[in-house]
């Protein structure tokens, strides 16, 4: 494996942080640079920081989930970058995961892609994906929908990953290249923040710019959210036609685990509660913790 940094971001919510470094503890030594980006410059967080040997960001407000991820990748000097929000956890062996990262780093190194999503798809479902498309005998095939709307659907085509597909799997906007790992371009897959294994050139040089440069009205607690940036409808059409190399790990490296949220949080009305894994306590700053 090339030298990895690896980077999490986090905001107010400590007990979820102990729990995903805990987590972490088995890959901490692949890493030779370790860095915690924590907004509001919680205390807690930045001593976890420190306790298991990474280095603490402190930024003294909230500067939400794009800014916040060009901080993480800013604060790197390695060209690849594993970046994690604060409430993933570790779902495969250690041997499956150096193996898998390591074919990540080879393929970001030699060219033949830009980032790889590494997050746990097993966790989550694509009900637009079965809007446009079926699987039968492992092969994705279109729905009548999926051919009248077909750009549209083609964006979602590499889900097909969440469902029991056939080894060996080669079609037209997805490969099975071995380690677990399939190739696909920005046509057929949409940005994800969750987890993922970047070029930091690609990251600050290519995704940020646009970002920046494209606003949005949809924001999450006052800030930009990149992905609604990439892939909201105004602005979809560039990424689609960059056709950006990526990689897929199938079935992921990293679930989701959230143990606090901070009671500003815009995501106590938006996510899922199923999609937190378990039940959240609620951080308020003037009262302390609540069940």
């Amino acid at each position: 494996m090339q030298k990895v940094s690896l980077v999490i971001l986090t905001w107010k919510a400590p007990k979820t942080l102990k729990h995903t470094l805990e987590n972490l503890a088995p890959l901490l030594d692949l890493f030779d640079e370790k860095i915690i980006v924590c907004q509001e410059s919680d205390p807690e967080e930045i001593a976890l920081a420190e306790i298991y040997g990474f280095k603490p960001i402190a930024l003294k407000t909230n500067v939400g989930i794009q800014y916040g991820m060009k901080q993480a990748f800013e604060s790197c000097h390695n060209e690849q970058v594993l970046f994690m929000e604060n409430d993933l956890v570790l779902k495969a062996s250690r041997e499956e995961a150096v193996r898998t990262l390591d074919a990540i780093s080879n393929a970001l190194a030699e060219g033949s892609a830009e980032f790889a999503k590494l997050r746990y798809l097993p966790e989550s479902t694509k009900k637009s994906f079965k809007r446009f498309w079926r699987c039968r005998d492992g092969h994705p095939r279109r729905r009548l929908l999926g051919y009248l709307r077909y750009r549209t659907a083609n964006l979602t085509a590499s889900d097909v990953l969440h469902l029991d597909i056939a080894p060996g799997l080669k079609t037209e906007f997805l490969t099975d290249i071995g380690n677990g790992l399939y190739a696909t371009t920005s046509e057929f897959s949409k940005w994800e923040n969750r987890a993922l294994l970047a070029k930091r050139s690609f990251f600050l040089g290519v995704l940020i710019p646009f970002a920046e440069s494209h606003p949005t009205s949809r924001n999450v607690n006052g800030m930009p959210d990149l992905e609604h940036r990439i892939n909201s409808r105004a602005n979809r059409d560039w990424w689609i036609d960059s056709r950006f190399k990526h990689l897929i790990a199938c079935p992921g490296l990293f679930g989701h685990r959230r143990l606090d949220r901070y009671s500003k949080d815009d995501k106590w009305q938006t996510v899922d509660p199923v999609d937190d894994g378990g039940p959240v306590e609620r951080v308020d700053e003037t009262q302390g913790r609540q069940a």
